[in-house]
């Protein structure tokens, strides 16, 4: 039996929510094997799926063009699951839950060798068919805002309501009932191949632009900061950008998560068209007033938190963020 190649699979568990329905933990694990090196007879082999693993240790011949693989040729598998519960709102609507998709939808985008399916899901009260076109209005409320507002390919994105039919727990109580509705994401496929896989790993490097209030557009003293990230990315071609947009807490939480999108996108944009970086390397993310850097309640610290942060990582660094990232910027 062939061993199927796992150097890097992120699995994301179950979530927890709170009672409006937002993504409220984040359960990743990494899992690393020791794949990581062929044997020296390996080198210089034919390589007939032309994956860089010879013919000769390829475990899995004939892998589809552009898949990112182990050191025996076996496709890297991309894994996400998450359950969101619904709670009377719509599920996208919610600025909680709206980081998390915009990364769902970004690694569609990113990864052409991927799918979503979503599924909704209610309880076993009322009619069979008004359950069914409600929870296939949840998910295809989802799918709406994943392909419009975040631009995942429609055709990679499924929505299917399951009606009561497939229960987390008993709808004899309340409580059960309420578990049941919910909103179930699957994300699978491969992790697509960069531009050099093979690469030395860099290491990772981080920027800051300051904005001012309210602006989204950018002075041309921060050019020299957006040539630097550019060069960083040229040397290294198997690292991504990973773009999270900020803002103070002045304001509604709406707006402040959409002038945040509006940050990070401009920094992709830029990259992007004026200095000729792969976008399938730039993964943009707004978080509004999430994860403040300084005190928001004096000027200083509203100052410092219009910001955009920019890693610059492989990969695998990549995460779901819940809420705001996982880490610390």
């Amino acid at each position: 039996m062939k061993r199927v190649g796992a150097v890097l699979l992120l699995i994301f568990g179950l979530l927890s929510v709170s009672a409006c329905g937002a993504v409220r933990d984040n359960s990743i694990k990494t899992v690393e094997s020791a794949r990581l090196a062929p044997p020296k007879s390996c080198v210089d082999q034919g390589d007939t799926d032309k994956d860089g693993v010879g013919d000769r240790c390829d475990e899995c011949p004939g892998t589809p063009e552009n898949v990112m693989v182990d050191a025996y040729g076996c496709p890297i598998p991309l894994y996400i699951t998450l359950t969101i519960a619904y709670h009377g709102s719509r599920i996208e609507k919610d600025p909680s839950n709206q980081p998390t998709l915009d990364r769902l939808g970004s690694l569609v985008k990113a990864n052409s060798h991927s799918k979503v399916r979503i599924e909704g899901h209610t309880d076993s009260y009322g009619p069979a068919g008004w359950r069914n076109r409600r929870s296939q209005i949840r998910a295809e409320g989802i799918k709406n805002y994943l392909v419009r507002k975040v631009g995942a390919p429609a055709d990679r994105v499924d929505a299917v309501g399951m009606g009561g039919k497939v229960p987390l727990v008993s709808n004899d109580t309340e409580y059960g009932r309420r578990r049941n509705h919910r909103v179930k994401i699957s994300l699978t496929g491969y992790y697509q191949r960069r531009a050099a896989q093979k690469a030395k790993a860099a290491p990772p490097a981080a920027y800051v632009i300051q904005f001012g209030l309210n602006r989204t557009d950018l002075d041309l003293k921060k050019e020299a900061q957006l040539r630097e990230m550019a060069r960083h990315l040229k040397e290294n071609p198997g690292t991504v950008a990973d773009i999270a947009g900020y803002t103070d807490t002045k304001g509604p939480e709406e707006l402040n998560l959409e002038i945040s999108r509006q940050r990070a996108e401009k920094v992709k944009r830029i990259l992007a068209r004026e200095h000729g970086i792969d976008e399938g390397r730039l993964l943009a993310i707004g978080y509004g007033e999430k994860n403040p850097v300084a005190d928001n309640s004096t000027l200083e610290g509203r100052r410092k938190n219009r910001r955009v942060a920019v890693r610059i990582i492989s990969p695998e660094g990549i995460r779901l963020g819940m809420s705001g990232h996982n880490l610390k910027r």
